[in-house]
């Protein structure tokens, strides 16, 4: 059991590393640039975006507390469907893999705080692992329909949910192994 949890841990170690270039490839901070991720999770800053522009929020008080001495960042416990920051307050907003663990409403009601405080010229930056293409994927399949997280998306619905409020400017679909990633770039 032990060698198949570590073989599922190096995939989506190589997934994160895929993501990763994405990110990056998409971000430029300047000097005073803003960066949320929202459902940061206990991975925490991940892609190793400098620490005075990036923000990570959760609403599990036991992962924030242990993000709380980390330096490559700040961490605040917030709920992220009550966000309550001013309008146009951050350059970037980004999130991975939180998504499939909020219903359509609630990721309507994020994406809607989302677009008040993402200024105008922001970038919004979303992955999620969403159900593989290919049916033969059987593994992957199963792999997203067994997730913790219940709302699991085909790229379809993925993209649906945030055209109300955001242009798609760049997308990315990558599969590795088994597990699916879509990735949105967008604007207001």
């Amino acid at each position: 059991m032990y060698a198949l949890l570590q073989i599922m841990k190096n995939i989506l170690d190589k997934s994160y590393l895929t993501l990763r270039g994405i990110f990056l490839d998409n971000i430029r901070p300047g000097k005073n640039c803003r960066i949320l991720d929202i459902g940061c999770g206990r991975r925490g800053n991940i892609f190793r975006i400098e620490s005075r522009t990036y923000l990570g929020i959760d609403n599990d008080p036991h992962t924030i507390k242990r993000l709380k001495d980390r330096t490559d960042g700040t961490y605040a416990l917030m709920d992220a469907g009550k966000m309550d920051f001013p309008a146009e307050t951050f350059d970037y907003i980004i999130s991975t893999s939180f998504f499939h663990h909020i219903s359509d409403e609630e990721v309507k009601r994020v994406s809607s705080m989302m677009k008040k405080i993402l200024k105008s010229k922001g970038k919004l930056i979303i992955a999620d692992g969403v159900y593989p293409d290919s049916r033969l994927n059987v593994a992957g399949r199963m792999i997203r329909f067994l997730d913790r997280g219940r709302h699991v998306r085909d790229k379809e619905g993925f993209r649906r949910i945030f055209s109300g409020d955001f242009r798609i400017k760049n997308e990315y679909y990558f599969t590795e192994l088994i597990f699916s990633y879509s990735v949105l770039v967008m604007e207001k």
